[in-house]
């Protein structure tokens, strides 16, 4: 009997020992656990934050898109107006331009000739060359017909 209560409280000893070392496990296993929960949940907000902003990015973008569109259209009615005064600034430095060789020409020949009858004179000399240049070839067409009938 004795021997059988020793053997008794010695499995009995061998299993509590066996339980503590199997629930030292558990508790470490428990501790681990709640570690990698904690991680996981600090892990979680982390990305929560980024989430938000990830989430966040397509309605700031499109913010931005439409207001570079706004200061395109902006620039793009100035563009036309610089334009338009541009080619108005043109056709007066144009029209000034035009004047002053007028006047330039006005002076030119207001020097050059003595009287007024000198400068008629020159200016018919002017026109009729360049008439008696165009109805040339069709003199010399003419002449070529006669001597060829």
């Amino acid at each position: 009997m004795m021997s059988e209560a020793r053997h008794s409280f010695e499995t009995v000893a061998e299993s509590r020992r066996d339980a503590q070392a199997e629930l030292t496990d558990l508790f470490r296993s428990r501790t681990e656990l709640e570690c990698i929960v904690e991680d996981l949940r600090a892990a979680n907000q982390n990305a929560g934050g980024r989430r938000e902003d990830y989430e966040a990015a397509p309605e700031q973008i499109e913010q931005k898109i439409a207001e570079k569109e706004a200061s395109l259209e902006e620039l793009i009615l100035e563009w036309e107006r610089q334009k338009v005064r541009e080619s108005t600034e043109k056709r007066r430095l144009d029209e000034a331009s035009a004047k002053l060789n007028l006047l330039f020409g006005k002076q030119g020949r207001a020097s050059k000739f003595r009287t007024k009858a000198e400068r008629d004179a020159f200016l018919r000399h002017e026109i009729t060359v360049p008439l008696s240049l165009h109805t040339r070839p069709a003199r010399n067409r003419r002449s070529k017909r006669r001597i060829r009938s």
